[in-house]
């Protein structure tokens, strides 16, 4: 495969960005892949997708947006520094019914 970006127009929630993903990861033998999200939501997009690819060799690259953490994220009209305990709840949600990947032994990726 050659060097290219693939979009996503919509999705309604990380785990559907996640399912497109790991199948274009998979149809067009990707290698590495550079998950570009704001930082208070980076790791829990990064273990989603590491759970996903979990049996594939994919270098994954995490990539977080510059933000300020007074900046208004416009989806849900708070400050962005006050999207961190909601995540780390959705973290911990997600970690209890298995969709995220907590430990890393054993992955084949770099």
């Amino acid at each position: 495969m050659e060097s290219g970006v693939f979009t996503q127009i919509h999705a309604d929630h990380t785990a559907h960005q996640v399912q497109w993903t790991a199948e274009m990861v998979r149809e067009h033998g990707v290698h590495s892949l550079t998950i570009t999200a704001p930082a208070y939501h980076l790791p829990r997009a990064y273990l989603t997708m590491l759970k996903a690819l979990w049996e594939s060799p994919v270098v994954l690259i995490p990539d977080p947006t510059p933000l300020s953490p007074l900046a208004i994220v416009p989806e849900f009209g708070v400050h962005a520094c006050d999207m961190i305990p909601g995540e780390m709840e959705r973290k911990m949600e997600r970690k209890l019914q298995g969709k995220l990947q907590d430990n890393l032994a054993g992955h084949t990726g770099a």
